[in-house]
């Protein structure tokens, strides 16, 4: 079912080619005259109010709200974005000209912050920076860059702008939309193709981003389609130009629109007046034409969002390693008496949690005994875990029902880690090691309570073994750890669908204990002997079990091709005059040659990092410069891109202090849960984020609290960018481009002391996870 957007606006009027919506009629007006200045300060603006009140909740009180750290109202804003763009158009630009050098800009003056003044969220091609096009200070917009500029319900866009919203209270949000936008213009074809239309232009990428079926369609062009075809209902007769003019406008209302009925930190500040929310639309020309405010804000934000969500089955599988992160995470709040935080009373969750169906993204088998409570100690919330639960946390034979459980959760309910749990002062372990000490025989226990004890037994006997003189207590412990494993390798060796899960990748089978006197859950990963277990080498399982060392001290590859190491030294000349404060004169537009995923936090453009050339360059912005899940926003637009322009290298670039990684650090250390848009960023870091720290803390190696700190940002920060290749790689269209078509994805570190770019390489299991050897030219 699609959603007629253009049904929502209202005032249409009357032009040559039919009934066009308001978002067409105001972008006729060019931003760079003085008309049209007076315009923007006149445009539909949301109306302040004194208090707002919904029935069953508490009133918002402005009084009592965050006061903004910018000083300007957002009218000020958006003339102050207004006139800048007119100082861009006429090649007037000024904004920080008063550095020596733009390396300097890379680090906020502490004494002379600069305030964010605004979020902007835009597509991911363009020819030039949003600091630019706005000729902002640097620091003083935060840019958001997704193919189409498309934001969907609690995506990692939509993640972003909360994470800026709460850390700077930003007072101007703006949407903007661009003219040639490749995106919407393939959704338009693909729209007009559908109708009949014979005026279609040739798409030749497109049969690769629709696949063989409707399920296989790539995920931006689905998020597109909506505009499209409303831009049909609006003109059925118009050109493919003034379609992909209508739909663009369309798109830029539809991604506010999604904001404003699924963003409760959005819409909060929103209603009291902290935040507007703005469409724009970039014109070839450089022209930047403000829209207002959505024509239905009023009736958009009527109703309060949730903030909160809960897995039904329509949700995407999570990966082990991120349902990893989140079960660790959720036990460090426990821990520090921050779980609890969840409100589960509101209608509408618990109608989707009733009637969604479930997708658990972890499948927890623990022990029966009451003291071990599966969810509260991992946070929990409703459909997150399938628990199973038995005496002693065994698994009795290959034919009973905790494996056949097991296998339902993996099979039909597509949960991607599953976590034996054992615990201390466990009744069954210590029952079976005093047996064992005592010469007896489990069966002379009696009843079924014998059969329990009899899976515990080898794991008694071997912690006897290796620790003979130590206490009762000492061995409980290490036969519980023990019986842990041999459960591990008994999920493994009993079920062949897990088997074959294990193998693919698809699937991880971990140890923990929990610690019934602190709550604490150590997580003592995968089984040591894996590959032994499943009788094949796993080159992804030895990259995460082992430890991680910098490679940003090493020197990493040129390139394997000659196209590949033709980009990288573009990209890495570039810096080098980024570093020294020269530029190139590049005023024509470029094909892109290589797309680069940034974080948001840097205050720099990343075309300006490299000193490319207009449109030499995709990049993706947003915070953690993430992959995003399958299927998501992020993921598609970077399917898009490499299936649109065939790039030869992908650079994920981090940022040597970013602010995500920091937030990530502390969740995975106990903070409050954020929101669902939030964790939609942040569950992604968390995964490095958690195994930095359990790297650090587990190191014998003297270190001061604040070399501990860095050094777990550090490793955090290259092990994110190397995770979001990983998962970049689950997707058919980049795994072809690497192995077929010579596509090199890189991760880069950029350090905003010096301002240099240390490229860190290919993913160091690369062939691994492509299951292919890869050549060398």
């Amino acid at each position: 079912m699609r959603t007629l957007v253009a049904l929502a606006v209202p005032a249409a009027a009357f032009v040559s080619n039919g009934f066009q919506p308001l978002a067409h009629q105001v972008a006729r007006t060019p931003i760079a005259s003085s008309a049209n200045v007076q315009m923007v300060a006149e445009m539909p603006v949301a109306k302040s109010r004194s208090a707002v009140i919904v029935e069953g909740q508490a009133p918002i009180n402005p009084a009592a709200a965050k006061v903004s750290k910018s000083e300007l109202s957002p009218e000020q804003i958006v003339y102050a974005m207004a006139q800048g763009n007119k100082r861009y158009v006429e090649g007037q630009g000024t904004a920080g000209a008063s550095k020596s050098s733009m390396v300097d800009l890379l680090v906020e003056d502490p004494l002379n912050p600069t305030p964010v003044q605004a979020i902007v969220v835009s597509c991911s091609r363009q020819n030039a920076p949003i600091d630019s096009i706005f000729d902002a200070e640097p620091g003083s917009i935060s840019s958001f860059r997704v193919t189409g500029n498309v934001i969907q319900e609690n995506d990692a866009v939509m993640g972003s702008a909360e994470f800026v919203l709460e850390e700077f209270e930003a007072p101007m949000m703006i949407v903007m939309g661009n003219e040639n936008n490749d995106a919407i213009a393939t959704a338009v074809a693909r729209a007009m193709k559908a109708a009949g239309r014979k005026d279609v232009p040739e798409m030749k990428h497109l049969s690769a981003l629709e696949g063989d079926s409707e399920e296989s369609v790539n995920g931006l062009l689905k998020a597109l389609e909506a505009p499209a075809l409303d831009a049909l209902d609006q003109a059925p007769n118009a050109s493919f130009e003034e379609l992909c003019t209508i739909a663009g406008k369309l798109n830029v209302w539809r991604s506010i629109e999604n904001m404003l009925t699924t963003s409760r930190t959005t819409v909060e500040r929103v209603r009291d007046g902290r935040l507007q929310v703005h469409g724009a639309y970039l014109g070839a020309d450089g022209k930047v034409q403000m829209l207002g405010v959505h024509p239905t804000q009023e009736e958009l934000i009527e109703t309060l969002p949730s903030g909160e969500v809960f897995r039904t089955a329509s949700d995407v599988a999570v990966p082990a390693e991120e349902a990893l992160a989140a079960l660790y995470a959720g036990n460090q709040r426990y821990v520090a008496g921050m779980a609890g935080q969840l409100d589960a009373y509101d209608e509408n969750l618990l109608a989707a949690v009733t009637d969604g169906g479930q997708k658990p993204f972890a499948i927890v088998l623990g022990c029966a005994d009451s003291r071990c409570p599966v969810e509260l100690m991992f946070d929990g919330r409703p459909g997150d875990i399938f628990v199973l639960r038995n005496a002693g946390n065994t698994l009795v034979s290959e034919k009973g029902s905790t494996l056949g459980s097991a296998e339902y959760a993996v099979g039909p309910l597509d949960s991607k880690l599953i976590v034996v749990s054992g615990h201390t002062k466990c009744g069954a372990v210590t029952a079976t090691v005093q047996t064992v000490l005592a010469g007896g025989d489990t069966a002379s226990v009696g009843g079924s309570i014998g059969k329990v004890l009899d899976d515990i037994v080898d794991a008694a006997k071997q912690a006897i073994e290796e620790l003979p003189d130590a206490s009762l207590e000492e061995q409980v412990k290490r036969a519980t750890k023990i019986n842990v494993f041999n459960s591990v390798k008994r999920i493994i060796e009993y079920s062949d669908s897990i088997k074959e899960a294990v193998i693919a990748g698809k699937v991880q089978v971990h140890g923990s204990v929990y610690d019934i006197n602190t709550g604490k859950v150590e997580f003592m990963g995968e089984h040591p002997e894996l590959e032994k277990i499943v009788g094949k080498e796993l080159p992804t399982y030895k990259f995460r079990n082992s430890e991680y060392t910098s490679r940003a001290s090493a020197t990493a590859s040129p390139g394997r091709s000659a196209l590949a190491r033709a980009s990288l030294q573009r990209l890495t000349v570039g810096n080098e005059r980024f570093v020294k404060g020269e530029s190139q004169k590049a005023d024509e537009t470029s094909e892109p040659h290589s797309i680069v995923i940034g974080m948001a936090c840097q205050r720099v453009p990343v075309e300006k990092v490299f000193d490319a050339a207009p449109g030499e360059l995709l990049v993706q912005r947003v915070s953690g410069g993430i992959a995003g899940k399958e299927g998501s926003t992020l993921f598609s637009s970077v399917e898009y891109s490499i299936s649109r322009y065939n790039p030869k290298t992908l650079v994920v670039l981090a940022d040597s202090d970013s602010k995500i990684v920091r937030a990530a650090i502390d969740q995975v250390s106990g903070d409050v849960i954020p929101s669902a848009p939030q964790r939609g960023v942040l569950d992604r870091v968390m995964v490095s984020a958690m195994r930095a720290k359990m790297q650090v803390d587990s190191s014998s190696k003297k270190m001061t609290s604040a070399g501990r700190d860095l050094k777990i940002q550090q490793v955090t920060t290259e092990l994110n960018a190397f995770y979001t290749i990983e998962q970049l790689l689950k997707s058919d269209i980049v795994r072809k481009a690497v192995v077929e078509d010579g596509l090199e994805l890189h991760a880069a570190v950029l350090d905003e002391q010096t301002g240099v770019v240390k490229m860190l390489g290919e993913h160091p299991a690369l062939e691994g996870i492509v299951g292919a050897k890869l050549t060398s030219e």
